[in-house]
């Protein structure tokens, strides 16, 4: 840190050197002045300026301002019920999804890694903590690519129940139970994206240099 502040004040003086041995610069610069004064009467203060800036024997400008203060009391009223830093962060988080919810999940993967980012979906960007990035495992079946059910349905707000007897996953909206064509692996069920066109999603795929990009969306 401290190299690196020496290196730009180094910087500045030998611009300011090369700037000096320039004629007109030089001129200008000699032409500056500054004055300033404070007085104190009673209990105020009065206070002025002048900036003046001549060249070649005449004044190019003059600019002159004036102060008042005056003395006065004053006090700071500190609250006395402090709030945890969790506590704003939950807040933020309820505000948020109250006035600016999630409209869906893009998932990006790469071939060449077991791994897929989720992004949230948002109608206007999250700029005090950033949209959650939960990184998850993906699976893949005769060339077909299936994410984690759950993790994306928790990000969506959908909720997600599970049937031990037909060892089934369905998405629960309102009163109304949808099976979902899901696989199970490892005991979690994963799904196509296109699965989610079924909850009344719509989803779109690109796939660009080996990036592909799944986006589903209300």
């Amino acid at each position: 840190m401290w190299k690196h502040s020496a290196t730009v004040l180094a910087d500045v003086k030998d611009a300011v050197e090369t700037g000096m041995q320039n004629e007109t610069v030089a001129a200008l610069l000699a032409g500056f002045h500054y004055t300033g004064e404070v007085t104190k009467v009673n209990d105020r203060y009065y206070g002025s300026e002048n900036y003046q800036m001549a060249y070649k024997g005449g004044t190019m400008c003059a600019v002159t301002s004036s102060t008042r203060t005056q003395e006065a009391r004053g006090s700071v009223v500190f609250p006395s019920i402090s709030v945890r830093p969790d506590a704003i962060t939950t807040e933020l988080e309820t505000l948020t999804d109250k006035y600016n919810p999630v409209t869906g999940v893009s998932a990006t993967w790469y071939y060449d890694e077991p791994t897929a980012f989720l992004t949230e979906e948002r109608a206007e960007p999250v700029y005090w903590g950033g949209s959650a990035s939960p990184i998850v495992e993906y699976v893949v079946q005769d060339g077909r690519i299936y994410l984690p059910l759950r993790s994306i349905c928790d990000m969506l707000g959908e909720t997600v129940t599970w049937d031990q007897a037909t060892k089934t996953a369905s998405v629960v909206q309102g009163e109304t139970v949808i099976p979902m064509d899901s696989i199970l692996v490892d005991s979690t069920s994963y799904i196509g994206v296109r699965g989610f066109e079924a909850l009344g999603y719509q989803v779109t795929y690109t796939n660009t240099d080996g990036q592909h990009v799944a986006t589903i969306v209300k």
